[in-house]
Order: C-alpha cells, then sequence, then structure tokens
C-alpha cells in the first residue's frame, strides 16, 4: 500500500488459523493502522488480496465490514 507514492506496506503475507491471535506491533508510522484499515475493507491494498477461507473479502466488502469493529485513536464515538 503507498500513500502519495510514499511505500507504506509491501510484501505483508500471514495466515490465521481458527483460534490464533495476531499481535500486530511497530513504530510511529510503520503502517499497523493502514493494515488494520485494509484487513476491515475500508483500504483497499495497490496489489495482492485479502481473503477468508479461499476468498477475496473485497467480494462483498458490506458482509466482511458486518463481522468487524474498527476503532481507531480518533473515533467518532463521544
Amino acid at each position: 500500500f503507498d500513500y502519495d507514492d510514499m511505500p507504506v506496506l509491501r510484501n505483508i503475507t500471514f495466515r490465521l488459523e481458527a483460534g490464533q491471535i495476531l499481535h500486530i506491533r511497530g513504530h510511529n508510522g510503520a503502517g499497523k493502522s493502514t493494515l488494520l484499515r485494509m484487513l476491515t475493507g475500508i483500504l483497499r491494498p495497490d496489489a495482492g488480496d485479502i481473503a477468508m477461507n479461499g476468498t477475496s473479502v473485497f467480494r462483498d466488502i458490506p458482509g466482511w465490514q458486518q463481522q468487524f469493529c474498527y476503532l481507531g485513536h480518533r473515533n467518532g464515538i463521544s
């Protein structure tokens, strides 16, 4: 994924089995929030895909997003 031609994420690959947890950590600007936004379908990767059970999540974004609750550091909840 690039922001204005500035690479943020490159060659990210992982696979989770049922019951597994992924811990994402890194320095400010490393791309953690960008990765989470892509996993929830808010952003689309410039290349590659995000799949669940072998099916691209981008085939049904609304259905995919119903499975998540994403609250960033600047949420709209008061």
